[in-house]
């Protein structure tokens, strides 16, 4: 259909329903991920998505707190730039960073 490689999309809502299916409709374009729910069942599905051949950096994230928005954006922002070698593919719990 396109090409998306080279392209991050963040997706939030990300670990059930509608958020999954676009994350798997993305990364099958071969787009980066930051995945965005907040159950606990997002590293897995992360693995599912790097699975496909793309980076996937899951973050739980509560959307409906902007500080935890913000840290999330902050978070995927300094993914995105670390050196290859130093990005790690656990997950980033906001919601804990911030306790």
């Amino acid at each position: 259909m396109f090409d998306l490689k080279n392209r991050v999309v963040a997706i939030t809502g990300a670990s059930s329903g509608l958020g999954v299916q676009m994350a798997k409709g993305f990364a099958a374009q071969g787009a980066d991920l930051v995945i965005m729910a907040r159950m606990e069942r997002l590293e897995a599905f992360a693995e599912e998505i790097r699975a496909m051949g793309v980076k996937c950096l899951p973050v739980k994230c509560d959307v409906t707190d902007s500080a935890q928005v913000d840290a999330a954006a902050k978070a995927a922002e300094e993914a995105a730039v670390e050196a290859p070698a130093k990005r790690s593919s656990k997950m980033i719990d906001i919601e804990a960073d911030d306790k």
